[in-house]
Formats: C-alpha cells, sequence, structure tokens
C-alpha cells in the first residue's frame, strides 16, 4: 500500500510541475510574432551590410546547378564561395568521392582583380559581381543575395562553363567550411 502511495504522490508532483511549466510558457500573439520577425530580419540585414562593406563572407551552399539546370542538393562545407579582402575561393566537392582537390571536385583559389557591389535601397538586397584571376585561368562570379541572408551564386570561365550555387551568406569568422587544395 505504501508504494502505491508514493508512485501516485510521485505522479501528481509531476504532473504539477509539468502543468507549472506549460503555465510559464505563453503563447504570443500574432502582433508579438510579427514583431519578432520584424526584428530577426532587421538584425540580419545589418550582418549582411556589415560583412559585405568588410568583404569577409563565405556562401555557403546546399545546392549546386549544373549547366543544363539540374539542381544536386550538397554538403555545405565542401561547396562554397568565399571572399576575404582582395582574394577569393571557390569549391565545388563530394563526401562520397576524392577529386583533385582531395574533396571530391574542384577547388580554385585567386586574387579579385574587380568587385562592383549594388545594393537595392528598396529591398536591401545586393548584386555583386567579382572578377577573379587564378592559375586556372580567369572567373566572374555574379551574386544575388537577399536582405535577409539567402543567396544565389553563378560562377562562370572564359570558356563559358557554369556553375550555380544556393544557399546562405555568413561572415568568414563563423563558417564551418573546409577547403581543399587549390591548383
Amino acid at each position: 500500500m505504501k508504494k502505491v502511495l508514493i508512485v501516485l504522490l510521485t505522479g501528481f508532483m509531476f504532473f504539477s510541475v509539468q502543468g507549472q511549466e506549460k503555465a510559464g510558457k505563453q503563447k504570443l500573439t500574432r502582433t508579438e510574432k510579427k514583431e519578432l520577425k520584424r526584428q530577426q530580419n532587421e538584425d540580419a540585414k545589418k550582418i549582411v551590410d556589415a560583412i559585405i562593406e568588410a568583404r569577409q563572407f563565405v556562401l555557403e551552399a546546399n545546392l549546386i546547378k549544373g549547366k543544363h539546370g539540374q539542381t544536386f542538393s550538397v554538403s555545405s562545407n565542401i561547396n562554397f564561395i568565399m571572399v576575404d579582402s582582395n582574394k577569393a575561393v571557390f569549391q565545388f566537392g563530394s563526401a562520397h568521392t576524392i577529386g583533385v582537390n582531395g574533396v571530391g571536385g574542384a577547388t580554385v583559389e585567386g586574387k579579385i582583380t574587380r568587385l562592383d557591389v549594388n545594393k537595392r535601397e528598396k529591398s536591401g538586397s545586393y548584386f555583386i559581381r567579382i572578377n577573379i584571376s587564378a592559375t586556372t585561368g580567369f572567373y566572374e562570379i555574379r551574386l544575388e543575395i537577399s536582405s535577409t541572408g539567402m543567396a544565389d551564386a553563378q560562377v562562370t570561365a572564359l570558356s563559358n562553363k557554369k556553375i550555380g550555387y544556393s544557399g546562405r551568406i555568413v561572415p568568414l569568422s563563423e563558417s564551418s567550411v573546409f577547403q581543399g587544395m587549390s591548383y
């Protein structure tokens, strides 16, 4: 009988604690949710503005687009475009194969010869054009970045070979990319 009483008391204590926790968590009203979302977007805009102005950002891609329009889900830590002051790196790879760069693809690192930044004031989005001179040739990167940090990019070689990237822009200091060997 004592065991049953102890189990019942423990159960009542558990349910009363659960009820208090749920009562402490209030649901946000629609207005509060809108305000929270607006504040998050404002914070994201400030970060995007700062990292583009500092020229230290990484597009961590989760989608790669091929030349015939096909898309592939990829690992963002080995598929990226990095801008660090006056140099740029773009890399694509696969975790399932070994490529020239050691991560199943290719890595191109070069010096930025031209960087044009156009900000659309109304939307807060950016269009950035970057020319790169690397040991393997010359490349152009065109970036479309939303005010909240979502981005699409297209890398074009002089031979008109193209590869597209889609993902999120992050500060260089917070990026988790792994750069393979460039050639």
